[in-house]
């Protein structure tokens, strides 16, 4: 074309386009790519487990809430029964309660997430890349999910308030009457418990009395427990890995690095001035059976600067006899590994 673009029909004369170019590499070798896409896919491996536990301790809450508040307004509900009501504008009322309740909160959700807490994260996770625009948006995605939580909270409302409305409103406008049953409660009067505390034989006959309430409130605590020990655990990892990258493995606060049109000269001055600890990456391509593959190789003549650990951060004392690949590339290709006993 007459701007220099390849037109479709050109890919068959690619290859002339193309024959004084020491490589062609895939967009996915490119590490710019790689990297931004290596940090999506990791993005999306918590997104989901994250958002469906939030969700999960989010229901479980409302649904302890509702289930109290629905109790507190038993005689309430029997009054508007007794007045002539209807069950089914009584539902509608309570029902819209919850409806109007999560549908309030979805929206702020929303908007504290577009333009609060996504800026605040975004902002964090752009210091480490070199992007001049960015901005957050909102994919449909979140708008479904949120649909999604107005409908369960709503349905849960609904849930909470239709066994009272079976009630006659009689029954309605006594105050309920737990079930106890005497044989249920032997356990507190057996063994360890029979010389516990009257407080603590009060706590163990209310747990059995609510169990619903009870396993919610376990699971709750469970998942909240989850988050924060995945929260902290996250950035324990992340501290020891910077101090295992830039402390063991890679000895050095600055590094000095040439395009590739240097001369001996300058190099010689370089080395003259700061030392010769050298390393050099070249960009390779790997050949095994008919797979290729592009990777580097790294020259390393920077003694103590930059080193190799095992799984144990122990220094790996490397050979001049060969060329050595990463475990991971290793079981990659399902190459053997040759374990080196000095």
């Amino acid at each position: 074309s007459k701007k220099g673009y390849l037109q479709p029909c050109d890919i068959w004369h690619l290859e002339d386009k193309v024959k004084d170019a020491i490589a062609v590499t895939d967009i996915k070798d490119e590490f710019s790519y790689s990297s931004y896409q290596n940090e999506i896919e990791e993005g999306e491996t918590y997104v989901g487990v994250f958002t469906g536990l939030f969700l999960f301790i989010a229901i479980l809450s409302v649904v302890t809430t509702m289930n109290r508040f629905v109790k507190k307004q038993r005689t309430q509900i029997g009054t508007l029964k007794a007045l002539g009501f209807k069950n089914g504008k009584i539902i509608r009322h309570y029902v819209s309660y919850g409806f109007y309740i999560s549908l309030i909160a979805a929206i702020l959700g929303i908007i504290a997430g577009r333009f609060i807490l996504g800026g605040f994260f975004l902002n964090m996770e752009m210091s480490y890349f070199e992007i001049p625009v960015y901005s957050t948006i909102i994919i449909p995605e979140v708008y479904y999910l949120a649909v999604i939580v107005v409908v369960l909270i709503t349905v849960v409302t609904y849930l909470s308030c239709r066994r009272i409305l079976k009630e006659p409103a009689v029954e309605s406008l006594r105050v309920e009457v737990p079930k106890v049953k005497s044989t249920k409660f032997d356990l507190t009067t057996k063994g360890i418990f029979k010389k516990s505390s009257i407080s603590t034989r009060w706590n163990l006959r209310d747990i059995g009395r609510n169990k619903s309430r009870s396993l919610m409130a376990i699971v709750g605590i469970i998942g909240c427990t989850m988050l924060i020990v995945c929260a902290f655990g996250m950035l324990d990892t992340m501290n020891s890995y910077l101090n295992w990258e830039f402390d063991i493995i890679n000895k050095f606060e600055y590094k000095i690095s040439l395009a590739n049109n240097y001369t001996d000269e300058e190099l010689k001055a370089l080395e003259e001035k700061y030392g010769n600890a050298t390393s050099q990456s070249l960009g390779i391509e790997l050949k095994i059976d008919d797979k290729k593959e592009t990777n580097s190789i790294v020259v390393n003549d920077a003694k103590d600067y930059l080193k190799y650990t095992d799984h144990n951060k122990n220094y790996i004392d490397l050979k001049d006899d060969g060329v050595y690949i990463t475990e991971k590339l290793a079981e990659k290709y399902n190459l053997p590994i040759h374990i080196h006993l000095a």
